[in-house]
């Protein structure tokens, strides 16, 4: 599942608002620029401060915004990796051998509980 930049903005943002958003990306894009960006198609890509600004501000690598342009604006991207490697938060590869055991059990759990229920249908 490949996100456009309207659904990266809306699952990253959580529970903060527009302006918070924009707060946490350094000021600029602003909070207007931002809510339009989530709710409006776009037409361009965003310009690199701006790709830069909101991956510091939605948590995720420049490559997950540049890719959800991309798809946003319908050009086809090649890359395979599942939608939550694309995902990680900057600073992911800060976490200890033990944090990231406990997220792989996480999703392991995830995993085997679809598997059953795959099964079972």
């Amino acid at each position: 599942m490949k996100l456009t930049l309207e659904e990266l903005i809306r699952t990253c943002k959580g529970q903060r608002s527009y302006e918070q958003l924009s707060q946490d990306c350094g000021g600029n894009p602003t909070a207007g620029r931002i809510q339009q960006m989530a709710t409006k198609t776009q037409h361009a890509f965003p310009d690199p401060e701006t790709i830069k600004a909101l991956a510091r501000g939605l948590r995720v690598g420049t490559f997950a915004v540049i890719e959800a342009c991309a798809v946003s604006l319908g050009i086809s991207t090649e890359n395979r990796t599942p939608a939550l490697a694309r995902l990680l938060p900057a600073g992911a590869d800060t976490l200890t051998d033990g944090q990231i055991n406990a997220v792989l059990a996480t999703v392991h759990c995830f995993i085997e509980s679809n598997r059953q229920y795959a099964e079972a249908s």
